[in-house]
């Protein structure tokens, strides 16, 4: 093969791996996978605290492209009911949450 035809096929290979990578996170996005992996996250994130966990919602949407959706842990806690955190959404390697101060916020 001539040096001009395995240019062209890495780029259709290169372009092929972004064009999933891209569909993969519009497909989390809608799908509402993000939640649900979000969701998991956030429980795990308040077992990890020992929080008196009421109930965990997050977004469906990583609406920033960070890898995070926004969740709130809601606990029996009187003196700090709500908990603000950012998870690790679906198709991602790592996994865990940060608190919402954690980009500056609160």
């Amino acid at each position: 093969m001539s040096k001009l035809s395995d240019n062209v096929n890495a780029g259709i290979v290169a372009m092929l791996v972004i064009s999933g990578g891209i569909l993969g996170k519009c497909t989390a996005n809608l799908t509402g996978v993000n939640k649900k992996v979000g969701e998991v996250e956030a429980r795990q994130y308040a077992k990890e605290l020992n929080l008196d966990v009421k109930g965990v919602s997050c977004s469906p949407r990583d609406s920033d492209g960070d890898g995070y959706v926004s969740c709130t842990i809601s606990t029996n806690d009187k003196n700090d009911p709500i908990v603000e955190v950012e998870c690790l959404a679906a198709y991602t390697i790592t996994d865990g949450c940060r608190p919402l101060s954690y980009k500056g916020r609160r």
